[in-house]
């Protein structure tokens, strides 16, 4: 697998930063955006930034609240990365198949019961899977098409670690977080392992569909850093490695060097790498300088943009919350637009208050 080569890195992240129909904010939301002494991002809005400003901003600045649909893949994602967690933490010696599987049965047995008795399953994972089978009429079809893919994905364990009793796990679940100017990073690592000799590798877990790459002249796999599937694993390796070298050479265990970052598509047994070398580390630092930049200009100009499709009916557009009442697809003016944008986010975010406010009322 080769990794594209950075030559030119600072006219790709130019040619990379979005370009579309601008748009002044409705002075609410440009007023609290500005005010912001520390702004909160993940690896994955800045990868929305790019993606369109104005849907980032919305999503993530707005206050209005995610969708209530519960997406069955990323749940079955999330169960499998809390059954990982589990199985891992056992000394190394425990760590057989049969206690995978069995971690695996009782979490499914939790899940499903929802009744919290083994505290493997976080309330709030319980709770979604129970509105997932809210969503659908085959419900019986739909709790096999999790089971089978969740146990697919666990049994797929052994292909990427081989012996997992001889793996040595240095963290599970560990949070990272990194700034540039008053932007701060923050993101969370599914596992650490021991690399050769004083190294570390980080690696993330995916349940999803593995991307598919293109091959060089030598029919070698072209991991792309600057691709938004790789982008946020570069900024996992950016941030842990920004932050050992923030510590000095002063501390008394000095850390271990990070030597790269594994993609693990558990689903489709594929595995993709990103090496930390400084070619990398210098192509997200300046992606982060310029995404910064850009953040910088909103909360300065009050003004967004907005990079639509070819049509509503294509991604990203087609998936994104706000389409219906997107001013790139508006015949308003474009002032009236953003106020219709403005008073669905503000219906949005009372219908939730009154359904929290009903489930209070109900005692659920």
């Amino acid at each position: 697998m080769k990794t594209k080569p950075l030559e030119s890195v600072e006219e790709r992240v130019e040619e990379m930063m979005p370009s579309g129909i601008e748009y002044q904010l409705p002075e609410g939301w440009a007023a609290k955006f500005s005010a912001m002494e520390i702004r909160k991002e993940s690896p994955s809005s800045l990868v929305n930034f790019l993606t369109c400003p104005l849907k980032w901003f919305v999503e993530r600045h707005s206050g209005m609240p995610p969708k209530d649909e519960i997406v069955m893949a990323a749940l079955v994602g999330t169960f499998v990365h809390r059954v990982l967690e589990v199985f891992y933490s056992e000394p190394a010696n425990l760590r057989t198949e049969d206690l995978l599987m069995e971690t695996f049965e009782v979490a499914w047995e939790e899940l499903t019961k929802g009744d919290g008795t083994d505290g493997i399953v976080p309330a709030e994972v319980m709770r979604d899977f129970e509105k997932l089978q809210s969503q659908v009429y085959q419900q019986d079809a739909q709790r096999g098409r999790f089971y089978k893919l969740a146990q697919d994905c666990l049994l797929a364990t052994w292909d990427f670690d081989g012996d997992p009793a001889e793996l040595e796990v240095l963290s599970n679940e560990g949070w990272i977080k990194g700034q540039q100017g008053c932007v701060r990073i923050t993101g969370r690592i599914d596992r650490t392992i021991k690399g050769p000799g004083a190294t570390e590798i980080i690696q993330d877990y995916k349940t999803g569909k593995a991307p598919t790459l293109e091959e060089d002249e030598d029919g070698k796999l072209i991991v792309d850093p600057l691709s938004p599937t790789f982008i946020p694993a570069g900024l996992y390796a950016w941030m842990r490695t920004r932050a050992q070298e923030a510590e000095g050479p002063d501390v008394e265990f000095l850390p271990l060097k990070v030597k790269s970052i594994q993609l693990l598509y558990l689903a489709h047994m594929k595995r993709f790498t990103l090496n930390v070398t400084p070619e990398l580390l210098h192509t997200m630092d300046t992606l982060v300088s310029e995404v910064v930049l850009a953040m910088d200009e909103v909360a300065d100009t009050g003004k967004i943009i907005a990079v639509p499709s070819k049509s509503e009916e294509e991604p990203p557009c087609r998936w994104c919350p706000i389409v219906s009442v997107c001013p790139a697809w508006s015949k308003e003016t474009p002032e009236i637009a953003m106020e219709d944008l403005e008073d669905f986010v503000a219906a949005k975010i009372s219908e939730k208050k009154k359904a929290q406010n009903g489930a209070k009322t109900t005692g659920r």
